[in-house]
């Protein structure tokens, strides 16, 4: 019983070994993009920031361009906008304020039902805490 193993050309020319010795997939060398490619690009991306797998593959043949290029440069595009323009992504929730606090500027324990009148609700007076101030 005989194996046949296939082997890629580019593993033959340098062998690549990743985590544990194990070969390891090599990554393709960096695309150029020419001026007047990114300028199409960008036309695009200003039409339609988020293109169907067929509408890529419709830029990737008008331009030359493998479709795995164009679908990684409107990814990364969508990616600088973001961070060009915070505030047109969604912005997170929005968190409770703290519970609003108030502090007599000089307050000791006897003065607590002073303050909770001075203050006219509960919900803004604290608990008196073991402090003693002996002059203002």
């Amino acid at each position: 019983m005989s194996m046949d193993i296939l082997v890629s050309p580019g593993s033959l020319s340098s062998p690549c070994l990743g985590f544990e010795g194990l070969p390891s997939r090599r990554r393709k060398k960096r695309t150029s993009i020419e001026t007047n490619v990114r300028v199409a690009l960008e036309r695009a991306f200003i039409t339609n920031q988020k293109p169907t797998s067929e509408e890529v593959l419709m830029i990737a043949e008008s331009l030359q361009l493998e479709k795995e290029v164009v679908r990684v440069w409107f990814c990364n595009r969508r990616q600088k906008e973001k961070r060009i323009h915070p505030s047109s992504a969604t912005p997170p929730p929005p968190r409770p304020a703290p519970p609003a606090t108030h502090k007599h500027p000089c307050y000791s324990p006897l003065m607590g039902v002073a303050l909770a009148a001075e203050c006219g609700s509960g919900l803004l007076w604290s608990p008196p805490v073991c402090v003693m101030m002996s002059l203002c």
